[in-house]
């Protein structure tokens, strides 16, 4: 599918962009007639409640225990590092993704420690991650890297476990395959800014801790790790011995994960490498809150003295709650915005989204300027020339084959259909490299459109078909222990 408000109409993958199918609550919102703001209010809203829903069950699906449930969706749907994500940055893929994060979380515990009969869970978990924000799906496996490094017994020792893990994988595969395939197709097909010319290096992003303290006792910034999530690392820390194997385990990780987001790490010598896709190291701060917050979660009764135990789910929930209102309250008034201004959004305005351009675009004309044709009027003429929405036609007369630059940036997908002589689209032309162009000759009548190629096609039916059974089974299990 192509999103066509992208670049000044000009056209874009949706596998370069947040997946269009969580925004559709959004979007029917807007048809319903809401402004955009309010749409997008509502949309905030309703990922919130999913958010701190989606924390409750997996935090219960691990300590069945009601209160720390609660306490731990509180505190991560809360967390500083969300916040700022959800209104500093806007960074809806992230936000989102950090909605589906605890279910992929939780899926690594059970295999390795828990019930592994739901490794399912992993595969849900990443799928959604993909599907939202696929640069979280890369961070998380950092994470389960790291925690089967520190579980290598579990590796060696228990088969069953592993082959569950192995599952775990081959289901995912097939549930992301309408992303994955139709993403390496494109990339296979040409060169994007992004991969020669990245807007941002790990080495550069890189904070030192200075600056996250700073940033976390000022309660304002898009990498605000808070200083509720620092203090609780630290009271953590000082029951070390104390805590189970797997908040241990949890606690180290987080630590790792720490230095990893500060310029102490060596980011220089993986800033030539595809792990350059993070951007940012402190994008971290996603798998520092979430280790953080669970392990204060199932571990608060053994951290505090027991005089005082009963009121440190209170004292936390309020604390968490006070910090994110004085978040909401401390926000620098340049990132404050009269609703009306939503209503009216530049679609031409890329911001990072012109890392996807093809590798010799010149991003600013694409900004600049609305899609247009480019030819030699001494060589053909065009006439009837009608430009819908992702779509042109036109009808053309040359005496010879002549090039004709179409008014779209270039995607494995475009497909020209009509009357006439006319050759295949491609995006090599050399004087304007990146843009959709074909050659033409006699007279005739051309329709461009973008349409789906078979591996895009292909790769849908895999994961509806995928999904669609996967949640037969999970229906039929469920209705089976009800009748029990």
């Amino acid at each position: 599918m192509l999103i066509i408000i992208f670049y000044q109409e000009w056209g874009m993958p949706q596998v370069f962009s947040i997946q269009i199918f969580f925004l559709y609550p959004a979007a029917v919102l807007r048809a319903a007639f809401f402004s955009n703001t309010t749409a997008y209010i509502v949309y905030l809203v309703g990922i919130n409640f999913v958010t701190f829903l989606i924390a409750f069950k997996s935090f219960e699906s691990f300590s069945h225990d009601w209160l720390k449930s609660f306490l731990f969706s509180v505190l991560y749907g809360c967390a500083s590092y969300r916040l700022s994500d959800l209104t500093e940055r806007g960074a809806l893929g992230e936000v989102l993704a950090l909605t589906f994060l605890p279910i992929a979380f939780v899926g690594v515990y059970h295999i390795f420690i828990g019930h592994s009969k739901k490794w399912v869970l992993l595969s849900i978990g990443m799928s959604c991650l993909f599907f939202t924000h696929m640069l979280t799906a890369v961070i998380f496996s950092f994470f389960i890297l790291f925690f089967i490094i520190l579980n290598m017994d579990v590796v060696f020792e228990q088969k069953k476990r592993m082959l569950d893990f192995g599952k775990a994988i081959l289901l995912t595969l097939p549930l992301v395959a309408v992303f994955l395939l139709p993403m390496l197709e494109q990339l296979t097909d040409q060169s994007y800014y992004f991969q020669e010319h990245p807007m941002m290096y790990l080495h550069e992003g890189a904070g030192s801790i200075t600056e996250y303290l700073t940033v976390a006792m000022r309660n304002q910034g898009h990498n605000n790790l808070g200083v509720l999530t620092l203090l609780a690392l630290a009271i953590i820390g000082l029951h070390f011995k104390a805590l189970s194997k797997f908040s241990r385990q949890l606690l180290i990780l987080s630590v790792v994960f720490l230095i990893m987001s500060t310029n102490l790490f060596p980011h220089v010598y993986l800033s030539q490498t595809i792990l350059n896709v993070m951007q940012f190291p402190w994008r971290f701060f996603l798998l520092i809150t979430l280790c953080t917050y669970w392990v204060l979660a199932a571990e608060w009764d053994y951290l505090f003295p027991i005089a005082v135990n009963r009121w440190i789910p209170l004292i936390l929930i309020v604390s968490t709650l006070g910090v994110a209102i004085a978040h909401s309250i401390q926000v620098p008034k340049k990132r404050k915005y009269e609703h009306y201004v939503y209503d009216f959004i530049d679609s031409g305005y890329l911001g990072w989204g012109s890392e996807y351009l093809p590798i010799e675009m010149d991003a600013e004309e694409i900004v600049t300027q609305k899609p247009t044709f480019y030819y030699d009027p001494n060589k053909v003429t065009l006439t009837d020339i009608d430009m819908g929405f992702g779509e042109a036609m036109f009808t053309f007369e040359s005496e010879t084959p002549t090039k004709v630059i179409l008014p779209f940036v270039y995607y494995k997908g475009y497909e020209a259909e009509g009357e006439g002589q006319f050759s295949k689209i491609t995006g090599e032309d050399p004087d304007y490299p990146g843009y959709c162009s074909l050659s033409v000759e006699g007279t005739g009548k051309i329709r461009v459109t973008y349409k789906e190629t078979m591996l895009q096609k292909a790769s849908l039916s895999i994961s509806v078909i995928t999904w669609i059974l996967l949640g037969s089974v999970a229906g039929y299990g469920y209705m089976n222990r009800r009748k029990e």
